[in-house]
């Protein structure tokens, strides 16, 4: 019996591209659903550590999806010090076919970030952070941050010190840390070396190492500056101060001056040393300050041999105690008149100009504090209160000119003197407060000598003679001499006219200049428009890459060169626009320019997810929308169109 044997069957190689071809097209002409997934509203808070040391600082992350632009939650903690860190608007979108169904899928929001800095111990409870949006109220999850206070040790100690627990406004506070480590002892000697290792140096989180609140402080790189450079003693890191490298950043230290001694603690006597670092702030109103605490971390050698090596290491961590400190106001009692919020150590210096002036005319009067103290608080002087000067000087009713700089601030007036006779502007008077001996003092300027003649005056006679005989003025010389003197009686009052006769051939040659110009001016701005192929080329942006795609709609071209085409005529139009290269443009580096432009974020978007509708269809065709590829032409149109009229490139 013969048995016949059935090869399975070939499929040929031309059935599956059709079978794709046929689903595309299918797409494209609405058959397949399409879905767009609307975003849901979300809030999502993270913190970059849930455990931190009392002193350190972390940072919080608030996700916000489903909203554009949404506004930025204001976040307060009674037991947290919290500040804005900025943050950035995100965008993303995907695209998936399940069962004949493409589904287009959008994340957008925006991610605020802040900075916490907890001044108290214990577990801290963030409750749900709120947002209200179109009458809508959304909360985040809530988070809780362990804020734990160093184990008690010998070792490492850390101290924040001030003169006084209050300060007058304007007086210097100076703020002293004092960081101790135990020296190292091999022999029974403690060895003059600092006790910690070059290559990990100890990190120290200050608070105030910049700034503290509105406090009036050096500026970072003049204050940091002495303690940088120093290579024959190892530094401390602080804060998150880096240095960049060509391959890879370490952290920036910073060698801070060193004494011996000699501390009990519970152990009984110890030799340390203790490194100091000192700054003066001066502030700037008044109320309560809290000074955060200050934090060390820092891995340690505690035993060492005979040649100095670490035998043992031990982790170690320390903090200060936070403080408060008052600021009160300038004392009442005893005020002088004169005293115009003025703290410090000045020197008042006058000066006019001019010196010599008639009744009536300006004099300028410059009157400068020079000093060390808070100038931001002084006023100007009232000059109007100092009698002698009110009484031969006339004020202006403008406040004065106001010019500070570093060390001085000037205050510019304008006065007029009232009388003939006077010989001096008088001395002025300017108190301040000492914030060192806690009194007012009172300083007062020179007298500045002067010259005040009369004013000159104009009367009837110097223009009247009144016999009638003489002409006294000059107008009238001219009345009756001058060319006046060929009109007499009611002529004088009759406007007269001046009429100018212009022939053809005069006018001829009054045009014939203008006309040369501007002929030799169109004549010189074409030919520099044809010599510069940039401005040739963004000219003819927008005509090349319409044309391109008017080619495309002609030819009616496959759905990979549709795409093709579109990529190449928008980023064609933006490269020609922007002096570009087009070559090798991504969306990212498009998105970037136009930003740069300042367009509207909207019409930046719509470019952007044309340009990835393209990108997905020549490169991941699997994933894109195809139904989307119907209107591609037409969009594209109206995009260049848009960024045409937006006038910006």
């Amino acid at each position: 019996m013969w048995v016949h044997s059935q090869r399975p069957r070939r499929v040929s190689p031309w059935v599956r591209p059709l079978l794709v071809y046929v689903c595309w097209s299918l797409c494209l002409c609405g058959l397949l659903p399409y879905a767009q997934a609307a975003p849901a509203v979300t809030l999502q808070a993270r913190l970059a550590e849930t455990a931190i040391y009392l002193g350190e600082s972390t940072s919080l992350e608030l996700r916000i999806s489903g909203i554009r632009n949404p506004p930025v939650p204001e976040l307060t903690h009674p037991a947290i010090e919290i500040s804005s860190a900025g943050g950035q608007n995100f965008s993303n979108s995907s695209y998936s076919m399940i069962n004949g169904q493409v589904r287009q899928t959008e994340d957008f929001g925006h991610v605020a970030r802040y900075l916490l800095r907890p001044h108290q111990a214990g577990a801290l409870d963030i409750p749900p952070i709120v947002l209200v949006h179109e009458g809508q109220t959304y909360r985040s999850n809530p988070l809780t941050l362990q804020v734990q206070r160093p184990a008690a040790q010998d070792t490492l100690l850390v101290e924040v010190l001030i003169s006084k627990p209050s300060y007058v406004l304007g007086e210097t506070v100076t703020l002293t840390l004092d960081l101790s480590l135990r020296k190292l002892v091999t022999s029974g000697a403690p060895l003059d070396a600092d006790p910690f290792f070059r290559e990990q140096p100890p990190h120290l989180q200050i608070p105030w190492f910049e700034s503290l609140g509105d406090w009036k402080t050096t500026d970072l790189k003049t204050f940091a500056q002495p303690f940088l450079g120093n290579q024959q003693r190892p530094g401390f890191a602080i804060n998150d101060y880096r240095r960049d490298g060509m391959f890879q950043s370490s952290p920036l230290t910073f060698t801070l001056p060193r004494r011996s001694s000699t501390r009990t603690t519970a152990s009984g006597a110890a030799e340390y040393f203790t490194y100091q670092l000192q700054k003066h702030f001066r502030p700037v109103q008044t109320g309560i300050q809290s000074i955060p605490p200050v934090t060390v971390k820092a891995n340690l050698p505690t035993q060492v041999d005979a040649r100095g090596r670490a035998l043992r290491t031990e982790k170690f961590v320390g903090s200060s105690a936070p403080l408060t400190v008052e600021i009160r106001p300038v004392p009442s009692t005893g005020q002088p008149a004169s005293f115009r919020g003025a703290v410090g150590r000045f020197q008042l210096d006058v000066d006019v100009n001019p010196k010599i002036l008639r009744v009536g005319d300006p004099l300028s009067l410059s009157l400068t504090l020079r000093g060390e103290g808070l100038l931001e608080t002084v006023h100007p002087p009232a000059l109007e209160r100092q009698a002698k000067l009110a009484q031969d000087f006339k004020l202006q009713a403008d406040p004065p000119a106001v010019k500070t700089e570093s060390e001085a601030k000037t205050f510019t007036y304008t006065l007029r003197p009232r009388h003939v006779g006077i010989r001096e502007l008088p001395p002025l008077e300017v108190a301040y407060f000492d914030p060192e001996t806690q009194r007012f003092q009172v300083l007062r300027s020179a007298a500045i000598p002067l010259r005040v003649d009369a004013a000159s005056t104009l009367a009837v006679t110097d223009v009247v003679d009144p016999t009638g005989d003489s002409i006294k003025s000059t107008p009238g010389q001219e009345l009756a001499e001058g060319i006046l003197a060929n009109y007499s009686g009611e002529e004088m009052l009759a406007p007269q006219h001046f009429q100018v006769q212009v022939g053809w051939l005069s006018g001829l040659f009054l045009a014939l200049p203008p006309v040369a110009y501007g002929v030799v001016f169109l004549w010189r701005w074409r030919r520099q428009r044809q010599q510069h192929p940039d401005a040739q080329r963004a000219r003819r942006a927008r005509e090349r890459a319409l044309g391109q795609l008017q080619a495309l709609k002609a030819q009616q071209a496959s759905d990979n060169t549709l795409c093709d085409g579109v990529h190449q005529a928008v980023v064609g139009y933006i490269s020609d626009r922007l002096s570009l290269v087009g070559a090798g443009l991504t969306v990212d580096d498009v998105t970037r320019h136009l930003q740069a432009r300042q367009l509207d974020q909207e019409l930046i978007e719509q470019v952007a997810a044309l340009l990835q509708l393209c990108d997905s269809a020549r490169y991941a065709p699997g994933s894109i929308v195809v139904a989307q590829l119907t209107g591609l032409l037409e969009e594209a149109t109206g995009l260049i169109q848009r960024l045409e009229r937006s006038q910006r490139l």
